[in-house]
């Protein structure tokens, strides 16, 4: 699928293109409580996760991101969504979160934006 395609398939949707990634990532709520773990798709306007913790939807939190070619991106980040799964392995409880980022520099949303639209085509 060419670039222009996809383009089309996420801007019908969503204001930012989407892509899997497995990026590690650190929070930080307002209790300097840290999670580091790993993302499961990100876009210029928001990352989603997963965390064992309870984070609720409206939580606002400090997050790092470190990008695979190592810059790290600093964001403040509202939960907007929050849904309960379970992990089968160890039937582990957990939340899958979908954040959106309401303080990142133009700098930084630049980095994430060439970040996704680099891997577009391969996700």
């Amino acid at each position: 699928m060419d670039g222009q395609n996809n383009f089309y398939k996420f801007s019908d949707r969503r204001k930012y293109p989407r892509i899997n990634a497995n990026i590690t990532y650190s929070i930080k709520d307002s209790q300097d409580f840290f999670i580091s773990q790993s993302s499961k798709n990100i876009s210029s306007g928001g990352i989603a996760f997963f965390a064992r913790e309870k984070i609720m939807a409206g939580t606002i939190l400090d997050l790092r991101l470190n990008l695979p070619d190592a810059t790290e991106v600093q964001a403040m980040v509202s939960v907007v969504w929050r849904e309960r799964v379970v992990i089968s392995e160890d039937e582990t409880i957990c939340c899958e979160l979908g954040v959106e980022f309401i303080s990142l520099d133009q700098n930084n949303r630049n980095k994430i934006a060439k970040y996704v639209f680099l891997r577009l085509d391969k996700n």
